[in-house]
């Protein structure tokens, strides 16, 4: 009885013990958090009391982080700039201004989350040659000057697919007016021809920058519409007269086909025996476009896969602008 009422003392002053310690420890977490509030509340009087140059301030890097760009002559070029911003610095927000037609105006507004990575990108892009003859300027932003411009392009922006064939348009206009009309060359066609960035770039070089162009090399490699099919060149032997057994034409349909199934649907696989071209056709063209993305410049064996849209079978009933877009930079 008596070890019992020992036992119970024991228990009791161990509870106590407890519940002082856990007392001493919400009464420090309590302190931590007046103190914490506190620290709070004399930051805000410091900010709200420092005249309405701490806010001011504060809002105005919010507000004024911008990069206004001018000088792009080109769809290529607006790309490798938005590319480049985004390796200079966080980006918010990057807008290039059109006209009413749709076709871009050159200049664009970059806007950083920072005014350091702000003053870094210009101190970059100032005076920058992005391509050859395509050099851009750089200053920082200021919205006073033209608020009329800057918000036109929102309220008179035409439809994106529209802008898609804007810009296309804009691409074969560059580069046939660096040519000059010929009978070969018809100027207005509905669907204008695709060609490499750099035949573009060369064919707009500033007066101011770049003599006239007295010789153009001819275009070779016109790219092609966009397509559900996709041609790979380099699998196979090119020489049609040492084409492989019929059994090695299946197990390459087989294999292409296992690998391209990671790109989407796959409905075939063709293998053309004139050429030893390899055409692989999709269900959908996003997934023909990140086949081709993929399979261009792939090793297969000891040759090097050159891949392509299928020319023979176009996409013409494409509704999505964006698609197109993606396509045509997975082509260039």
């Amino acid at each position: 009885m008596e070890s019992h009422a020992i036992m119970q003392r024991i228990l009791d002053r161990e509870f106590y013990r407890i519940e002082a310690a856990l007392d001493k420890n919400f009464e420090y977490i309590d302190r931590l958090d007046r103190e914490r509030e506190d620290a709070l509340a004399r930051a805000q009087v410091r900010i709200t009391s420092g005249g309405g140059d701490g806010g001011g301030s504060r809002h105005k890097k919010e507000t004024s982080a911008g990069v206004y760009i001018t000088g792009l002559t080109t769809y290529i070029a607006c790309k490798q700039l938005e590319t480049l911003c985004h390796r200079l610095g966080r980006v918010k927000r990057v807008k290039f201004y059109k006209d009413e037609r749709g076709s871009l105006k050159g200049d664009a507004l970059v806007v950083f989350s920072t005014v350091a990575m702000m003053n870094a990108a210009i101190a970059k892009l100032h005076h920058l040659e992005l391509k050859p003859g395509v050099r851009i300027t750089a200053t920082a932003a200021d919205y006073s000057k033209k608020p009329a411009a800057a918000a036109a392009p929102d309220k008179d922006a035409p439809p994106t697919d529209n802008m898609v064939d804007a810009f296309l348009q804009e691409i074969h206009d560059q580069f046939h007016g660096g040519l000059g009309a010929t009978a070969s060359t018809p100027v207005g066609t509905a669907a204008p021809a695709f060609v490499p960035s750099s035949c573009v770039a060369a064919a707009s070089p500033p007066p101011s920058l770049s003599p006239p162009i007295t010789h153009v090399q001819p275009v070779e490699n016109t790219l092609d519409e966009p397509s559900r099919s996709v041609v790979l060149r380099g699998i196979l032997d090119e020489d049609p007269h040492e084409a492989p057994l019929s059994d090695e034409y299946l197990d390459v349909e087989d294999d292409l086909r296992l690998e391209c199934s990671n790109f989407g649907t796959v409905l075939q696989v063709l293998i053309r025996p004139d050429s030893n071209d390899v055409v692989v056709e999709f269900e959908a063209l996003d997934s023909a476009v990140a086949c081709l993305r993929a399979m261009h410049g792939r090793w297969f064996g000891r040759q090097q896969i050159r891949a392509s849209f299928d020319p023979t079978k176009p996409e013409t009933n494409v509704d999505d602008p964006d698609l197109m877009l993606q396509a045509f930079l997975a082509s260039v």
